[in-house]
């Protein structure tokens, strides 16, 4: 008897979600995104066990609570393959947008694969739901069999997505018919008065704050599924997320986009990393055993950090009301985490989960043993974008600004590099860290070219071009970067970027009297020389952009009256301070070059976003030092 692999998965997910610039069908296209890797191929291997002569195990195929991937290492609810039975089914994998299954036949693949992409047609139209199936080996077989019939699994489905015609073309605009009122999209219903939920919760189809007029059906179902939504988030955050519509006004909104560093690695390595587990006698059971072990336990790890992120947050006084949190995670799956917020709480939000990430995955034993075996390492890290925005930018647009941000902060693993590589020929240690763009409309959402300009308005007599920014900024303490084996010019890359400078550099913007709400100091309100008057703020911010030299001179003329307050700003070189630092940057060739950098543009722009306190451990017993303890 053949098996066969068979894999479900979404692709175009942002594209999918920032089709529109109506929040709540963004929030309603979250949970389809969801659905199409647990509840849709979950219902359809019940449906087929039990056309087969099986029953229903006690896997979560509902959409009205959010699946556990744990309850796939369940021998009970998701038992292992009978060999001799070619209408078996066990699930390897599910998780949002993913699902891996192995069939006891390719018949059963294809049939299961048709039957979740049919119903994802219905269910969630416009989502990009492809399947491959290839065959399987024995799972009592080798290690490294499982391992190619994984890989030739996702090589069939790139091959086989270039071939599909795109979602856009379901929806064909001839002949002329009337557009979506949110998606431009054909309308396929019109939406009536008497359609939307009355003031007093009469149980209508859509909620207020709907649209009358032609819709679409990918925006009418991304709009039904906005309840369900919130209702998933209730279960992964205590008490709960706050409906978007509640703070969309506020005067910013954050964008936040993470992802895992080295997860791609261990997945890569993956039979190398089960057999320096299992012994060198791996079978396929252990690969499976491991792939499903492994991904539930990173989904977990997210989830628990952005728990304990928030908790942080409460505990540090960053959250003004307690009962609802203005947190808003789209996209929470494996590593993989997109986060709309009030842009007051993005950057201590941002911070805390990275620091929570971390711990959580040491914690948990199962990340720990295959990062142990694929890093070295037993402790997994993260880099995020975020993108600061105000409320009615696209959100396309600040989503790509803010995975354009972290693609920016992934320098960190070109950086922190190891003075020998690890298990698995991993050759930088595990290492957080952010980049953050504050937009204010003008630069369309290129960050790339507001940096450019500000390199190149700060051009010396010489021809040299200072970096007037220090992002990205590192958020794992340096006390235990100190512990792992970095190469002297990687920590010191890391140790002059770390985040407890920058939060230094606020602390002296901030007022000092806190009947003034935080903002920069006016000498109006204060005059001592421990804070620097408003006034010597843009001064020295106007003579960045006038040259280097302009703005050495301007340090020195303050220094004689206000040499406290410009001790967080600047830098002591040569026995006096300036608003430069030296910094060592590893080029694409592998060597290390030196430039100069400032963080005062960042301390200026951030001020108002990193809180007093924002970059400390977590309090409640984190026994490492602060994060700039030994820099």
């Amino acid at each position: 008897m053949t098996r066969a692999l068979a894999l479900l998965e979404t692709s175009g997910n942002q594209a999918y979600l920032f089709a529109t610039n109506k929040m709540r069908e963004v929030v309603g296209g979250s949970e389809l995104l969801y659905r199409c890797g647990t509840s849709l191929p979950l219902q359809q291997v019940d449906a087929w066990r039990q056309a087969h002569g099986g029953t229903a195990t006690g896997l979560r195929g509902n959409d009205d609570q959010p699946f556990d991937p744990a309850v796939l290492s369940d021998a009970e609810a998701n038992p292992p393959l009978d060999p001799a039975d070619d209408k078996a089914v066990e699930v390897v994998l599910a998780t949002s947008g993913k699902a891996i299954l192995l069939c006891g036949s390719a018949e059963t693949a294809r049939a299961i694969v048709a039957g979740a992409t049919r119903a994802a047609l219905a269910r969630a139209p416009g989502v990009d739901l492809r399947g491959a199936v290839v065959p399987a080996p024995d799972p009592g077989g080798a290690a490294a069999d499982m391992d190619a019939a994984f890989q030739s699994l996702y090589r069939t489905m790139e091959a086989d997505r270039g071939r599909l015609p795109a979602p856009e073309q379901r929806f064909p605009g001839l002949p002329q018919v009337a557009r979506c009122r949110t998606t431009g999209l054909p309308a396929a219903r019109t939406i009536r008065n008497e359609d939307i939920e009355p003031s007093d919760g009469g149980g209508a189809a859509f909620g207020r704050g709907t649209d009358p007029g032609p819709r679409a059906e990918i925006a009418v179902r991304k709009e039904k599924s906005r309840v369900a939504a919130y209702t998933r988030l209730d279960n992964w955050m205590d008490p709960g997320a706050r409906p978007i519509d509640d703070w969309v006004d506020d005067e910013w909104l954050g964008v936040i986009h993470a992802d895992g560093n080295g997860v791609g690695q261990i997945f890569m390595g993956f039979r190398q990393a089960v057999e320096n587990i299992a012994g060198c006698h791996a079978v396929g059971r252990d690969y499976l055993h491991w792939q499903r072990r492994f991904s539930a336990a990173l989904d977990g790890c997210s989830r628990r950090a952005m728990a304990a992120a928030l908790d942080t947050l409460k505990r540090q006084g960053h959250l003004h009301d307690r009962d609802k949190w203005p947190v808003l995670p789209l996209v929470m799956g494996g590593d993989d985490l997109t986060v709309l917020c009030q842009g007051r709480i993005a950057l201590p939000l941002t911070i805390a989960y990275l620091r929570t990430f971390e711990a959580e995955t040491e914690a948990d034993t199962d990340v720990s043993s295959l990062a142990t075996a694929a890093h070295g390492a037993a402790r997994l890290s993260a880099c995020a974008g975020v993108a600061l925005v105000k409320p009615h930018f696209p959100f396309h647009t600040a989503y790509d600004m803010a995975e354009d941000l972290l693609r920016q902060a992934k320098q960190v693993k070109r950086h922190a590099i190891l003075t020998a590589p690890s298990a698995g020929g991993v050759a930088f240690a595990p290492c957080s860290a952010f980049d953050v763009h504050l937009n204010y409309g003008a630069s369309g959402g290129d960050i790339h070219a507001v940096r450019d300009h500000w390199r190149d308005r700060g051009t010396d007599a010489a021809g040299n071009g200072p970096r007037l920014t220090g992002r990205p900024y590192v958020v794992t303490p340096m006390d235990w970067l100190d512990r792992q084996s970095l190469c002297a010019e990687a920590r010191d890359w890391c140790a002059a970027h770390h985040v407890g400078h920058l939060s230094s550099a606020c602390a002296a913007l901030h007022r000092v009297d806190d009947a003034h709400d935080g903002n920069l100091r006016d000498d109006d309100a204060r005059d001592d020389d421990t804070a620097l008057p408003r006034r010597y703020v843009h001064r020295l911010r106007t003579a960045l952009f006038e040259g280097p030299e302009l703005a050495e001179q301007v340090v020195r003329n303050l220094g004689h009256r206000y040499g406290k307050a410009l001790q967080p700003l600047t830098e002591d070189t040569a026995g006096r301070r300036s608003l430069f630092f030296t910094d060592r940057e590893r080029t694409a060739d592998g060597n290390w070059s030196t430039v100069r950098r400032t963080r005062l543009l960042d301390a200026v722009d951030l001020a108002q976003f990193l809180p007093a306190g924002a970059d400390s451990p977590d309090q409640d017993g984190d026994s490492e030092a602060g994060p700039c303890a030994s820099s």
